[in-house]
C-alpha cells in the first residue's frame, strides 16, 4: 500500500482570523446522492424536507431506513491527531520541506483540511460516520490500467481544487490575494497529517454495506454550519465525514457517449468523481441543493456543483465541469434563494495567499521527484 499522506499535501497559506457565530442547536443531517437523484434528507434549513426519491433508485423501506440515520462519531474509523507532529526531512518529502516554524517551504500548514483517501488495493476497509464502508477504488472498471491509479487520483484532486479555489477567483470567495480557508490533500485514513490540528476524511472507493444506487453520502453541516461554527453533532477531528462510492458512479446511465465512464476517459472520470466529492464536502460545510435551470455559476452554462437529479440535473451534466453557484433556487425547499459561493465564505472564511515568484501556491506535492506534478508511488 502506498503511503499517500506524505504524497500530496497542499500548500498552506496564512490564516485570517474570523469570529465564529454563536452555536445554534440544529437537527442532525444527512445528505445522499442516488444514481438519478441527490436527495437532501435533512439539513440546516427551515423549509420542509422533500423525501421523494425519483427514478425508483431506492425502495420505500430503504428510504425510511436512511431517513432515520444521523451522524455518529462512534461509527467512524478513527484517526486521532498526533500529540507531537514529526517534521519529515526534505529527503522524505521530495521538493517540500518542513521547517521548525511549522511551515512547509515557509507556508503555514495548520488550516481546516479535508483528506481524500482513494482506497488502494490491499488497504483495509474503513467506515464513515453512518457506518458505511469502502474498499478498493477500482480504476480498471473505469477503463484505466491498474498502474494509472496515481494519475486518476491526482487528476480528481486537482479538479476538487479547481472547484473550491481556481474557479472562484474574482468572486467573493476569491478576492485578490485571498481564497477559502480550507485545504484538500490525499492521504490514508489511520495516518494523521503532520502539522494539522483540524482535519477530516472522505473515503473514495467501492461501497461496502452502502444502500444500492447511492453515489455518495456526507453529514450535513458536520464540519461547519452556515455561521462558521463547527465541528457539530459530536463529530471529532479525524472522523470520516463522507463516502464516495465509485462502483455506483461508474454505473451512471443515460450518458453520451454511453461508455464515457468505462473507456478510460480521464476528463469524464475526473468530473464524475470530483463533482461528487465537491458536492458531498459542500454538504459538510452547510450547502444545500440548487436547481440547475436558472442557477448562475462563475462560468456561464456550467452545471452547479450542488445540483441534483431530484430537481433537474441530468446525468450528462455530471460528466461536465461543475462549479459552485453564485445564485440560484433550491427546488427541494420551496425555491428558497441560495448563494453558495457567499455561503462558502460565511461557513469557511477566507485567508491570505502567500505568493511564490508572483504566482499563487497550491499543490505542494510530496514525492514529486520528477517534477511532473504527480505524486510518486512508494
Amino acid at each position: 500500500m502506498k503511503s499517500k499522506m506524505t504524497d500530496a499535501f497542499q500548500s498552506r497559506r496564512a490564516r485570517k482570523s474570523r469570529s465564529a457565530a454563536a452555536r445554534r442547536r440544529k437537527r442532525r443531517s444527512f445528505q445522499i446522492e442516488s444514481l438519478e437523484d441527490r436527495r437532501l434528507l435533512a439539513a440546516d434549513l427551515t423549509a420542509a424536507i422533500d423525501l421523494d426519491i425519483i427514478y425508483g433508485a431506492l425502495s420505500p423501506e430503504e428510504i425510511a431506513t436512511i431517513e432515520s440515520m444521523t451522524p455518529d462519531t462512534n461509527l467512524s474509523t478513527k484517526t486521532p491527531p498526533l500529540t507531537s507532529p514529526p517534521l519529515p526531512s526534505t529527503a522524505d518529502t521530495g521538493s517540500a520541506q518542513f521547517l521548525p516554524d511549522g511551515t512547509v517551504n515557509g507556508m503555514p500548514t495548520d488550516v481546516l483540511t479535508i483528506v481524500l483517501d482513494f482506497k488502494d488495493p490491499g488497504q483495509p476497509n474503513t467506515s464513515d460516520i453512518f457506518g458505511f464502508g469502502t474498499s478498493t477504488f477500482d480504476v480498471t472498471s473505469f477503463g484505466f490500467a491498474a498502474t494509472d491509479f496515481d494519475l486518476v487520483a491526482n487528476s480528481i484532486l486537482a479538479e476538487v481544487n479547481q472547484d473550491y479555489f481556481t474557479e472562484l477567483i474574482g468572486t467573493v470567495a476569491g478576492p485578490v490575494g485571498q481564497d477559502l480557508e480550507i485545504d484538500f490533500i490525499i492521504g490514508d485514513i489511520g495516518t494523521p497529517p503532520p502539522g494539522i490540528s483540524e482535519y477530516y476524511f472522505v473515503q473514495i472507493g467501492t461501497g461496502v454495506g452502502a444502500p444500492a444506487g447511492v453515489l455518495g453520502v456526507a453529514g450535513g453541516s458536520v464540519i461547519r454550519n452556515v455561521g462558521g461554527t463547527g465541528p457539530n453533532f459530536g463529530i471529532q477531528v479525524g472522523d470520516v465525514v463522507g463516502s464516495i462510492f465509485t462502483d455506483a458512479i461508474v454505473g451512471l446511465g443515460n450518458l453520451t457517449p454511453a461508455n464515457a465512464l468505462t473507456s478510460g476517459n480521464l476528463a469524464f472520470t475526473t468530473f464524475a468523481v470530483s463533482g461528487t466529492i465537491s458536492h458531498e464536502m459542500g454538504h459538510t460545510v452547510s450547502l444545500s441543493h440548487v436547481n440547475d435551470v436558472g442557477s448562475i455559476q462563475p462560468t456561464a452554462g456550467a452545471p452547479p456543483v450542488m445540483g441534483t437529479g431530484a430537481i433537474d440535473l441530468v446525468n450528462q451534466r455530471r460528466i461536465e465541469d461543475r462549479e459552485f453557484s453564485l445564485s440560484g433556487l433550491d427546488g427541494e425547499n420551496g425555491n428558497a434563494p441560495i448563494q453558495h459561493v457567499q455561503q462558502l465564505v460565511d461557513a469557511i472564511g477566507l485567508h491570505d495567499i502567500i505568493p511564490n515568484d508572483g504566482e499563487q501556491i497550491r499543490g505542494v506535492k510530496f514525492n514529486d521527484r520528477d517534477g511532473n506534478g504527480l505524486r510518486g508511488a512508494n
